[in-house]
């Protein structure tokens, strides 16, 4: 049935974005062979997947996922992950200190896929349940601000890619469109990756998927997050324009006594419980978590660079501001 669109691929040729759109939504039928699936994704990211096949897939995935009613005015923090590296669950770390500062969090992701540290493996292990009710999610953002939207729950027309997608030991482009298709559809993210190449394209596809005002990071240290101790490549995005900048860490004029701790999601939940029940802002982990933050309140708007948003954070985690929100966060979900 996906013929006509591998016969394209194997030329070397990228598909179009309607094509595209059209070889997913027929593999979302369920009608596909999981060979001939395994064989699409495969062909596509030996290519290398295009903008045009980027922007076609997420389209068909935003197109089949299960609807909820949240804001969009809100802002999204999700790498694609693929550094291969031990690491601490920064996005989601920050997605807490962003709800502490008053803005307003739908985090959309998922349990790790190769290693059980994602970050829906970190929340478990924070104590904070995860839903497919939409009146718990919704409530749950009311009252405080953050909600967790799990992949899994929401885009159920995965279960007909999932057994092809089992025996491919590399990524594939959902890998790339996941942090694309948050149901909430919201209109701000902080969005990471590892591959300066991959970043670009993703940063074109954004303001076609509704986002109004994005970043994407890539860590020059081959992590998907803005580094401490190197570089960072930033595609900065709106409707109208996509700049390249590089962030320096010494704009931030700090100094590290020691290295970022990473560890399992166990591991991170206990240090990250640990950090903002103290208001330890000094720890080199809290320091990451905040520059990272900083990137969200830039993003949103609420301050006007990182450094500050940086600053911003950095205070909401020495004043308990972080630690208040997880326990409102989890007191709620614990008693709903």
């Amino acid at each position: 049935m996906l013929e006509t669109f591998l016969n394209t691929l194997k030329e070397g040729i990228d598909l179009s974005e309607t094509e595209a759109y059209a070889a997913l939504q027929l593999i979302f039928t369920g009608q596909c062979d999981d060979e001939e699936i395994k064989y699409l994704l495969t062909t596509m990211a030996s290519k290398g997947e295009s903008v045009s096949e980027i922007m076609g897939f997420a389209k068909a995935m935003l197109e089949k996922v299960k609807e909820i009613d949240l804001p969009r005015i809100a802002i999204d923090t999700c790498g694609t992950g693929g550094s291969k590296k031990p690491r601490f669950n920064i996005s989601t770390a920050s997605a807490f200190v962003l709800a502490a500062g008053g803005l307003p969090v739908i985090k959309h992701g998922n349990k790790g896929s190769k290693t059980e540290n994602g970050s829906f493996n970190f929340l478990e292990e924070l104590k904070i349940p995860f839903h497919d009710d939409p009146a718990f999610l919704i409530n749950l953002f009311k009252q405080t601000n953050i909600c967790f939207l799990f992949a899994r729950y929401f885009h159920l027309a995965m279960k007909h890619v999932a057994p092809a997608r089992n025996k491919i030991q590399g990524r594939t482009i959902f890998n790339l469109i996941g942090p694309l298709c948050n149901p909430a559809r919201v209109k701000y993210q902080i969005l990471g990756t590892t591959s300066e190449l991959i970043a670009e394209k993703l940063a074109t596809a954004l303001p076609h998927l509704g986002v109004e005002k994005g970043l994407v990071i890539v860590g020059l240290d081959g992590f998907d997050e803005l580094s401490l101790t190197h570089d960072s490549m930033i595609f900065e995005i709106t409707k109208e324009k996509k700049e390249r900048r590089i962030f320096k860490p010494k704009e931030l004029k700090i100094k590290l006594d020691s290295e970022v701790i990473v560890g399992n999601a166990k591991e991170n939940a206990a240090l990250f419980q640990s950090l903002i029940a103290e208001g330890n802002a000094k720890h080199p982990n809290s320091l990451l978590i905040a520059l990272n933050a900083g990137a969200g309140f830039y993003c949103f708007g609420k301050t006007n660079s990182i450094a500050a948003g940086f600053e911003y954070a950095k205070e909401l985690i020495a004043d308990k501001k972080v630690h208040e929100k997880y326990l409102q966060v989890l007191n709620y979900s614990q008693n709903f």
